[in-house]
């Protein structure tokens, strides 16, 4: 009787959890949006040029005026402009877009709404019964939306950023040039810029604002910026709503159910919208997040150190001519630096605020030069600056010279123009190793130097790491 009272109970409630789990996946796929089923198409007009100003309040408020000139061609009676209405990265976050005003030519134009693909809306710009083509026509827009800030992590604080697309990926049509300006609320930390997936493209900075000029674009190529602001600097917007029903949540949560409903929506998500700014958690430096991503170091993993260094006030990068003074500036205990940061300090002898590394990147020395021949005095003038030589030599003969001889007419110059320049210590470097030919010639060559060689190449990389240790050991302490 016992067993048959539990087996009863076990029933009863195998038969709630699957009237909840109904329950659950309904609501689910009622709170989700629509999938459209609109698809794409280019336009055939041409937007000959596109500008863009941006006014963006404190509080995400966000006015917009786009000008474009467009060449029309016969049978067209206007255009289409798409808004994104979705926020990509916050849930329940929209951006709901008011049209101040259409003109066309300095003149009204009118417009309506019409079917849009789900998260965006489309303006129908122009009259259905007038047909206005061919040539060029100059439009309009003014539009405005809100809660364009949204908050973001940087390094270890909360602070707002604004991320947006300021060319939408609704255009159907190319675009020859591009001109945007945003005007701040506050003078932004950094401004990024991506053109399309994974394109990489300039923002200059101009005080509390910022200017993209790029061009020319594909149809439905989005042109996407991201200013963050100081902690501090604005106040921080809210983040994605909760769920109103926590309850549901809880029942989902316990449900196996409820969890496969909730990964199905999950394959609904839309694509990221600014893939290439992606960044690595808070204290990973970029040569790290490289060797996760990649499994494999990467060939510029000193340069990406010290712009991060740069970025963070560490220490400032200038060029003059042929030179790069990397300085370090301010407080040592002031940042906290990754590992590998901390090497590239310490491997250029930067330990405090005033230490400096000069390198001089001499073109090439021709015979003669300790005379005046060619560049010669201009160059020697730069070598003078160096406390370490490293003599790049042509390893493969490509130019129909022989590297050992190429190694002895750069000695040689050295000692005509100044015998203190030949006595400084020096590294030989025979570059082009990934060339067949560079395996004949090294053997007279490091008769010619009597010194170790340091076979390279910039081409790929290989034996790179090999030298800047060399150089490392070799610089005075």
């Amino acid at each position: 009787m016992t067993l048959v009272r539990s087996v009863r109970r076990r029933r009863i409630v195998l038969a709630w959890l699957i009237r909840l789990a109904v329950v659950v996946a309904f609501l689910l796929a009622w709170r989700a949006p629509s999938v459209s089923v609109l698809t794409r198409q280019s336009d055939a007009a041409t937007v000959e040029s596109y500008e863009a100003v941006y006014e963006l309040a404190a509080d995400g408020a966000l006015v917009v005026t786009e000008q474009l000139v467009v060449d029309l061609p016969p049978g067209k009676r206007g255009i289409f402009r798409i808004f994104d209405t979705v926020d990509p990265r916050r849930s329940e976050v929209d951006h709901p877009v008011e049209v101040v005003s259409v003109t066309r030519d300095g003149v009204r134009e009118p417009w309506v709404w019409s079917e849009s693909a789900a998260g965006t809306r489309t303006m129908r710009i122009g009259d259905e019964n007038l047909f206005i083509g061919p040539g060029e026509f100059t439009y309009r827009i003014v539009s405005r939306t809100v809660d364009a800030l949204e908050p973001v992590e940087a390094d270890g604080s909360t602070t707002a950023a604004w991320w947006w697309d300021v060319v939408g990926s609704g255009w159907s049509m190319p675009m020859e040039s591009v001109t945007v300006k945003a005007t701040l609320p506050a003078v932004p930390r950094s401004v990024e810029c991506v053109q399309g997936v994974d394109t990489p493209c300039t923002a200059r900075t101009e005080g509390a604002g910022f200017s993209v000029t790029t061009g020319p674009l594909d149809p439905f190529t989005p042109v996407t910026t991201r200013a963050t602001f100081p902690p501090g600097a604005l106040p921080v917007p809210p983040g994605s709503p909760t769920a109103p029903t926590t309850l549901l949540a809880v029942v989902a949560g316990l449900l196996a159910a409820a969890a496969g409903a909730a990964l199905w929506f999950s394959t609904r998500e839309r694509a990221p919208g600014f893939p290439v700014l992606f960044e690595p958690p808070a204290g990973v430096g970029p040569a790290t997040g490289f060797r996760v991503l990649a499994e494999e170091d990467s060939t510029d993993d000193l340069q990406a150190t010290l712009f991060e260094l740069g970025g963070r006030g560490v220490v400032t990068l200038s060029s003059s001519g042929s030179d790069w003074v990397v300085e370090r500036v301010g407080d040592p205990g002031a940042v906290t630096l990754t590992p590998e940061a901390q090497m590239v300090l310490d491997g250029l002898g930067l330990d405090g605020p005033g230490d400096r590394f000069t390198v001089a990147d001499i073109p090439g020395l021709v015979e003669g030069a300790h005379a005046g021949k060619g560049l010669g005095h201009d160059f020697l003038r730069h070598i003078e600056r160096c406390a370490v030589l490293l003599f790049v030599i042509d390893a493969a003969g490509t130019e129909g010279r022989e590297p050992a001889e190429d190694y002895r007419v750069l000695r040689k110059e050295l000692r005509d123009d100044d015998p203190g320049l030949a006595r400084r210590p020096f590294l030989v470097v025979a570059n082009k190793a990934d060339l067949p030919a560079t395996a004949g010639h090294l053997a007279s060559l490091r008769q010619a130097s009597r010194k170790p060689i340091l076979p390279i190449s910039a081409m790929n990389g290989k034996g790179v790491p090999e030298l800047i240790a060399a150089l490392r050991k070799t610089l005075p302490a």
